[in-house]
């Protein structure tokens, strides 16, 4: 893998690969601006803990300048359009870098040839949502999380579904015609639940599997508008 290929053989290549990647999903899903549209936004915050994490780092600030550097400048009303504000607040452009580990001076990684074209599926789109930190971890600086089985919810639904790009596809058996569901912060119940333990996830689902019933069985006892309104008012 990447640790082996680094570490071992000094072959920065899957870094590379990584640099490129995040530097895809800045583009399209980072909560800064660039000079230009056709630059891409940018994401705010950069951190890098160990070596491996901070040439990725290195890496993407790198081809964020190149980018930066082949676009116009933005006037207001192209800034207006892309920002979907139209606010003349100054945006940061370049994203400070925090080395939390390594401290050490780095060259900056050699490109190695043409810039290579999107990793990211075109299917994969931003939906309002926004990225504005990285942290960028080395595994030499934590060898023993890989040794740890994982009881959380969002890691059992990795283990058994996959996530890819903050999404997972289920289909049968669990549903009927498969679907693309995502998994972030927006959904208020997810986000209550991805970091529970499963000893303590299950009880809190069966309470609110209960309470939804309850709450659906109350339409039954409506009487009049005001308590329609009420009843409607809880799904909201």
């Amino acid at each position: 893998g990447a640790f082996r290929d680094f570490h071992i053989r000094s072959d920065p290549t899957p870094l590379s690969l990584l640099a490129e990647t995040l530097h895809d999903l800045q583009r399209n899903f980072g909560a800064g601006l660039g000079v230009s549209q056709q630059a891409g936004r940018r994401v705010l915050k950069m951190n890098a803990i160990g070596t491996a994490a901070k040439y990725v780092v290195d890496y993407v600030l790198r081809l964020a300048k190149e980018d930066d550097e082949a676009g116009a400048p933005v006037d207001e009303g192209e800034k207006a359009a892309f920002t979907g504000d139209g606010s003349s607040q100054p945006r940061p452009r370049a994203p400070p870098i925090g080395h939390l580990v390594t401290p050490e001076a780095s060259a900056g990684p050699s490109l190695g040839g043409g810039r290579r074209k999107p990793l990211l599926p075109e299917t994969v789109t931003s939906k309002g949502l926004k990225i504005e930190e990285f942290i960028v971890i080395d595994r030499r600086t934590d060898l023993f999380s890989v040794l740890c089985t994982q009881f959380t919810y969002e890691s059992l639904l990795d283990r058994c579904l996959g996530i890819r790009y903050g999404y997972i596809d289920v289909g049968e058996p669990i549903l009927p015609e498969r679907k693309t569901v995502v998994l972030n912060s927006n959904d208020k119940l997810f986000d209550r639940i991805r970091d529970l333990r499963m000893e303590v996830l299950g009880p809190l689902l069966h309470k609110k599997a209960s309470q939804i019933q309850e709450t659906y069985s109350e339409k039954d006892r409506l009487s009049d508008i005001p308590q329609m309104k009420m009843y409607m008012d809880k799904f909201k």
